[in-house]
């Protein structure tokens, strides 16, 4: 089978899991921050998720500035609960 991705927009990792078997991961390169929509160079830890207080779940990606803020405030959160 023959993919075809940019490499200057994605990220492409093979790994072989079996002799015959291959799992290959694609991410982007570049995220957009949930909260203030500013591009970054996505290395894997921008990602978070938590529950509402109507108990869904939320998720999002988040630039280091907002992520740090995000934190805070949900500790904050789960401190009261």
């Amino acid at each position: 089978m023959k993919l075809n991705y940019d490499e200057k927009h994605y990220r492409i990792e093979k790994e072989q899991v079996g002799p015959d078997d291959y799992v290959i991961k694609i991410t982007p390169r570049k995220r957009n921050c949930k909260y203030c929509g500013k591009s970054f160079d996505s290395v894997g830890t921008e990602f978070i998720t938590w529950k509402d207080k109507n108990n869904y779940r939320r998720s999002g990606y988040f630039c280091k500035r907002h992520m740090i803020t995000i934190k805070k405030v949900l500790k904050e959160v789960n401190s009261r609960i």
